[in-house]
This record gives structure tokens, sequence and C-alpha cells, in this order.
């Protein structure tokens, strides 16, 4: 089964790019964290600093069972702030993003700069 990943922060450079399509041996998140670990070395599951965007739910947990279907898009997204945390993917202009919001003290960017952030929505990298 075929499925697209969309890295967004350091993943993209952990995970071979912002997108990247993958065949997984079966079709559960379980077979996706083992096909990543196989290809690129990562364990996902071992990771408590991430959400995973899944069409539109967003996983704050990881159920090796949850269930994919060909095709599926997942967001792979950090967590690099304290404080409250909301993501949500939007479509403008017929491009996807994620967004995020941050109620912390910072926030980095892909490209590494670190940024104060007391709140609003800001798009990763």
């Amino acid at each position: 089964m075929r499925v697209k990943l969309r890295n967004y922060g350091y993943y993209a450079d952990l995970l071979g790019g912002p997108l990247v399509e993958l065949e997984i041996p079966g079709s559960t998140l379980g077979d996706l964290f083992t096909a990543i670990r196989s290809r690129f070395g990562v364990d996902l599951g071992a990771r408590p600093n991430l959400r995973l965007i899944v069409g539109e739910k967003v996983l704050h947990s990881f159920p090796a069972g949850f269930r994919l279907e060909e095709g599926a898009e997942v967001a792979i997204v950090p967590v690099v702030a304290g404080g409250d945390w909301v993501v949500r993917e939007e479509v403008s202009m017929g491009r996807r993003s994620v967004v995020s919001r941050h109620r912390g003290t910072a926030i980095r960017s892909a490209r590494g700069e670190e940024r104060e952030c007391t709140g609003g929505y800001s798009s990763p990298g």
C-alpha cells in the first residue's frame, strides 16, 4: 500500500524531504512506523515531540492498529514549543498546509530559526 508523508520541520530532514511517497507492507499505523524505521532508521513511536495528521484527524497518540486508507496523506509535525499546542490543516488556493498555534515562549522553524511566539497561527517552516 502507498502513503504520502508530508514532513514538517526537522522531520523533512530525517525522512527524505517535505513530501515522500512510501510503500508499506500493510494498512496500519504500526506498518507505517515499521516501514519508516526500515527505510530511514527513525523510530517515530519513540518520539513524544510530534503529532500526526491523517486526513482530517489529529493523532496525539499512535495506536499501532489505526487503519490507513490506500493513498492516505500523513502529515508529521514536530511539537516545538511548550504551552498550548493546536494543529490544524488548511487548504488555501489549492495548496494544503499544516498550521500550528502556540502559546509558549518560542518556536523553531524548519530552517532552525527561533522566534518568540505569544499566540496566533503560523505555518511551520
